[in-house]
């Protein structure tokens, strides 16, 4: 067993929390005024609720030195130079777990949509974005409450008020309470891989496949593509030893889509890179006009301190220069899923993070128990290999043959009981208060 298994052999604790975004309505018809629907959403969290804490980020226009989200905070309730606090949170429990990361991710935090996407959207409405607390695998096993609270209390809102569309993203977030390694990252993105075709990709809206935030990592990446990483023509032993199939070609599959040298090229790519900033880059897609642009799943870069790095194109150049020997210079960092759209049903962002920690989970364990998570997937999509769904049960909406299988294997079974009423018939617009 290496240095990084023993580390492993403890146990480590899974961190998830989600990104959600809501459409409201312009602001006296400008597409530029965020903080009034800032402001608005957060006040909507505290006096909509008894206890849950609430942020939101200040949205200042040119030559303003504050604006409505923090014109009326005190300086002891300024979280950072930008953010403005609600309300604390008030559980003892709460406050410890939020000393292991920083502040702002203690509390629900209300934002606008970034920069790129505002210049895009254009029309009467603006795109305001909600990230949870961090949250730990009990808080998702016991159904999310505190969720559940903020969406009761958007509910009390009309949908002219707040709703959201078939454009709008639920992303998720995993991440290793005791940090991240390059190594985790290499298992979880070869998950991916075997996964995304039969899986992933499989259980989201079709608009959302031809978008980037659903595109598969094999057919649009930098290590799928060849534009990133080694070009060796050998498996690096590393990468042997968690296979069940070791130097042999893999076998072929409808996950691999029946070319398993491909598969196996890419996964050289992977396995060959030296650092946590290389995968990063190595997930996205390169365009020579703007840089590296993330897909469907991202690894996002945080410092010492578990703070993000600037969500740029010179955000991975410049970590890429500040790493040496290799070495992971970015522990805290986090992996994203950005696959699926956005939702008022909590038990349907439940099952992503359900979902997701469980791959995080599996990529976080040591080599033989990885390696027979692979096989045991593998068996499972080979035993349901070219069966195809009744028509009627495919009207109903129950998952194909290959979804059921994984979700058993994964032991989330829980999940296919109720796929057809959540998943599949997730809306587009939600219905308003209730």
């Amino acid at each position: 067993m290496d240095n990084q298994d023993k580390q492993k052999a403890l146990v480590r604790t899974l961190t998830c929390g989600a990104e959600l975004e809501f459409l409201m309505p312009n602001h006296e018809e400008s597409e530029t005024i965020y903080a009034p629907l800032i402001t608005k959403l957060a006040l909507a969290i505290k006096f909509g609720t008894s206890s849950q804490p609430v942020a939101a980020v200040c949205h200042h226009q040119d030559f303003e030195m504050s604006c409505l989200v923090c014109v009326s905070i005190s300086r002891e309730d300024m979280l950072d130079q930008e953010t403005a606090i609600f309300r604390r949170p008030s559980s003892r429990d709460g406050q410890a777990w939020g000393r292991n990361f920083p502040a702002k991710h203690s509390f629900y935090v209300v934002k606008a949509e970034d920069k790129h996407q505002a210049e895009l959207r254009r029309g009467p409405e603006r795109a305001i974005e909600l990230a949870t607390p961090v949250f730990r695998k009990r808080d998702v096993d016991e159904g999310l409450l505190s969720l559940d609270k903020v969406f009761r209390a958007f509910a009390k809102m009309s949908i002219e008020e707040l709703n959201y569309d078939a454009s709008c993203g639920l992303h998720i977030h995993t991440g290793l309470l005791k940090g991240v390694f390059a190594v985790d990252a290499k298992r979880l993105i070869t998950l991916i891989l075997m996964l995304e075709s039969v899986f992933l990709r499989d259980i989201i809206p079709r608009h959302r496949q031809y978008s980037p935030f659903g595109a598969g990592l094999i057919g649009s990446s930098g290590f799928g593509l060849g534009d990133h990483g080694s070009h060796k023509d050998e498996d690096p032993a590393e990468m042997a030893a968690h296979l069940p199939w070791g130097n042999a070609e893999p076998p072929m599959r409808a996950w691999n889509n029946r070319s398993p040298r491909l598969w196996r090229d890419a996964l050289r790519r992977i396995w060959n890179s030296p650092s946590l900033v290389d995968l990063a880059q190595g997930v996205c897609r390169y365009d020579r006009y703007n840089g590296w642009k993330p897909l469907s799943f991202v690894i996002r870069l945080r410092d010492g301190q578990g703070r993000p790095l600037p969500d740029d194109q010179g955000s991975l150049r410049s970590a890429s220069g500040s790493r040496s020997g290799g070495q992971d210079d970015f522990p805290r960092s986090t992996f994203e899923f950005r696959y699926p759209t956005m939702t008022f049903e909590v038990e349907f962002i439940q099952f992503w993070l359900e979902i997701c920690n469980k791959l995080t989970e599996i990529a976080s364990l040591p080599t033989d128990e990885y390696k027979g998570w692979i096989k045991r997937l593998d068996d499972a999509l080979d035993a349901v290999d070219g069966r195809v769904l009744h028509e009627r049960a495919q009207e109903l909406g129950f998952p194909k043959p290959e979804v059921r299988a994984i979700l058993t294997e994964l032991k989330l079974p829980h999940i296919v009981e109720s796929w057809a009423r959540v998943i599949s018939e997730n809306p587009s617009k939600r219905m308003g208060p209730q």
